[in-house]
């Protein structure tokens, strides 16, 4: 009974915080290249159900939950559902086998007539064996940092 209601629990929170899928792709985006066609397909069903399934295992490990400022990022002052992910950018890391992934959280005011931006998600979308996962943009950028210790 208690995995019954476990179940349950765990299927209530995915859809109370599943986004939509992309609500829009700029123009500058390359949907000619299958690597960006298998990008957009990965990332609109990880938008839709935020599964760990979809983001490499190191990550996993390295931070329990990598995408945990996305839960709830379309929620807001203006309301529920407010800010819907766009996808901005597919840019090449000079890597086969990884890209870079821009998505901004976008909202339009009725009010202003104006669009607001809440936020601008980078990531790394990797291909490994055929499949699309995502990491942290973080590992990416810091990936050849030195560290240095300093005795005081």
């Amino acid at each position: 009974m208690k995995f019954f209601f476990a179940i349950i629990f765990v299927l209530l929170f995915q859809f109370s915080y599943s986004q939509s899928k992309i609500k829009s792709i700029s123009p500058s985006v390359n949907r000619k290249d299958s690597f960006n066609i298998q990008i957009i397909e990965t990332l609109g069903k990880f938008l839709e159900t935020q599964r760990s399934k979809f983001w490499l295992e190191s990550d996993i490990k390295m931070f329990k939950f990598p995408y945990h400022e996305l839960i709830g990022i379309e929620s807001g002052k203006m309301g529920s559902n407010f800010c819907q992910p766009s996808l901005m950018e597919i840019i090449s890391t000079g890597e086969e086998d990884k890209k870079i992934v821009k998505v901004a959280y976008i909202g339009y005011n009725e009010e202003t007539e104006s669009n607001l931006i809440k936020a601008i998600y980078n990531m790394i979308a990797v291909k490994i064996e055929g499949k699309i996962f995502f990491s942290k943009y973080i590992n990416y950028v810091t990936k050849d940092w030195r560290i240095k210790k300093r005795i005081i």
